[in-house]
């Protein structure tokens, strides 16, 4: 995510967190330093993770670089990958907005996104909306 967008997320952090909004940061760092370093100069208030080149989360969602920001709904499939601005500030409030799919639709999802793995990985509570944003 360009520097630019974190006003922006901050904004929407602001607004939304009462409504299950989640943004967690990804880092592709593998030291921990510079990324502390880069956290708080940004003065980011959600959750930073320092996945690292080759961490779990990075390759359950198929990272090639960054930045890549993905938006998940409810149920945690990708809704929306790579927005930004308005775009992004968008696809959060219409997923706020949304119900969770048919338990059938879910059981099926769940057998190839692994999202036991990414909620555990994540420490992410039920009905929390996530937005994957790379701290890069």
């Amino acid at each position: 995510m360009c520097a630019g967008e974190f006003p922006l997320l901050k904004e929407l952090y602001a607004k939304h967190q009462g409504q299950g909004l989640v943004i967690i940061g990804v880092s592709l760092d593998d030291e921990a330093k510079p990324f502390q370093d880069a956290v708080s100069s940004k003065g980011l208030v959600w959750p930073q993770i320092r996945d690292g080149k080759d961490g779990q989360i990075i390759k359950l969602f198929n990272v090639q670089g960054t930045p890549t920001n993905y938006v998940l709904d409810r149920e945690g499939r990708i809704a929306a990958k790579n927005l930004l601005g308005e775009k992004l500030a968008g696809a959060i409030t219409d997923l706020l907005k949304s119900v969770p799919a048919s338990t059938s639709e879910a059981e099926e999802r769940d057998q190839w996104q692994k999202p036991d793995e990414v909620v555990k990985a994540m420490g992410l509570e039920p009905g929390q909306v996530v937005v994957d944003i790379g701290a890069g």
